[in-house]
């Protein structure tokens, strides 16, 4: 989960904070999307996604994670594509 507390020490905050040093786009990829997760958009990080595309037991969410994580990744690309 992406939320305000990922500011304060989760490992996605801290990939954000390399990649601003290189001048680098930061796209953060989670189970889902928190309260404030916005206010990360002034930390370094330039988008987020949730895997979780539809209401799913957290259960069914975490048994089909790679699938959720490969559509994700691929339409967010598709999109990428689209401004390159």
């Amino acid at each position: 989960m992406i939320d305000y507390q990922t500011q304060f020490g989760k490992t996605p905050y801290g990939v954000a904070s390399v990649c601003k040093k290189y001048n680098k786009s930061v796209i953060a990829i989670a189970r889902g999307i928190g309260k404030d997760a916005s206010d990360l958009y002034k930390k370094g990080i330039d988008s987020i996604f949730s895997i979780v595309d539809k209401p799913m037991m957290l259960e069914d969410a975490i048994d089909n994670a790679e699938a959720l994580l490969e559509e994700t990744a691929e339409r967010i690309m598709r999109v990428v594509k689209l401004f390159n």
